[in-house]
């Protein structure tokens, strides 16, 4: 059966990661794992946990003006506009 990844000593997880580092991934791969996460729930007791722990972090103003940038020109579903109208 193979050993959980807490057991991994420093040097075991360096050596991974150097195998791994500068690795292409297939069109298909990435949406595959693009895929394996689409419907994960988060429990509210993980939503909490997270907010907890960026409560009171800002944002830079470089990382900001990326943001913006990101997000100038996208469209949002209805879905998602109904919901941010309801959370104003």
């Amino acid at each position: 059966m193979g050993s959980k990844r807490a057991d991994w000593t420093v040097e075991r997880r360096r050596k991974i990661s150097n195998v791994h580092r500068g690795r292409k991934l297939t069109a298909e791969h990435k949406i595959k794992i693009g895929l394996s996460r689409l419907g994960h729930i988060v429990t509210e007791e993980t939503r909490q946990k997270l907010r907890q722990v960026n409560k009171g972090k800002t944002m830079s103003p470089q990382m900001r003006e990326k943001m913006v940038k990101i997000k100038t020109g996208r469209k949002l579903s209805s879905k998602t506009k109904s919901v941010s109208a309801v959370a104003r």
